[in-house]
């Protein structure tokens, strides 16, 4: 059946519903011709606003505590960006290898400001292990031995195999794109730190 506009306009509840295969509406009349909510008809959440929700949102669709219009953030950070290309910084390319691979805890801070040693003692210290966990994802510390004292000098990106026999370090000296290059543990403990330096790990997918 066609309806002209001010056909339909002129429908009284009753005919409305005829029109909808006999299925009550939303709407309830009114004397005046008017329509309202209908408060017996069956909603989700609330209509209270004209439009559906979910849970206490009040307006658009929303699931749990979530934000309107479905604004669902990323569990995993954003990479950090080295304001100086020319500037060695094996800390940034560490923690953005760890960003591609997953880590949602890869630290905090903006890492163009801050040495490697920092970033261990102020952030890492506590978690640091002699020797890589089995499955575990993290950082990798190294004290060169042509280097002074016992700070951290360097950090590289690790993932160790499920049976924690061997380790793969994406490594790099600070400028170039990380190569991953993978170790046993039993033979070579501190990867490529080499004799007299000494490395620690520390596991981030925990």
């Amino acid at each position: 059946m066609k309806l002209f506009l001010e056909g339909f306009q002129e429908l009284d509840h009753g005919e409305l519903i005829k029109v909808n295969g006999g299925y009550a509406t939303m709407w309830a009349e009114t004397t005046n011709n008017t329509a309202v909510p209908n408060s017996s008809y069956q909603s989700v959440g609330s209509y209270n606003t004209g439009y559906p929700n979910v849970g206490s949102s009040t307006g658009d669709t929303t699931a749990g505590s979530m934000s309107s219009y479905w604004n669902i953030a990323s569990t995993v950070p954003a990479e950090q960006v080295c304001t100086n290309p020319s500037d060695s910084h094996c800390d940034i390319i560490a923690y953005n290898k760890a960003v591609e691979h997953g880590i949602t805890n890869p630290g905090t801070g903006d890492w163009n400001r801050i040495n490697v040693n920092t970033i261990y003692n102020d952030q890492f210290a506590s978690k640091a292990e002699n020797k890589p966990i089995a499955g575990s994802k993290g950082y990798i510390f190294y004290d060169w031995a042509s280097t002074p004292g016992t700070a951290k000098d360097h950090m590289e990106y690790y993932e160790c195999s499920a049976d924690g026999k061997t380790y793969t370090v994406w490594e790099t000296n600070g400028l170039d794109t990380p190569v991953p290059k993978t170790y046993t543990y039993s033979i070579d403990n501190n990867g490529k730190g080499g004799t007299g330096s000494t490395a620690v790990f520390v596991q981030l997918n925990n």
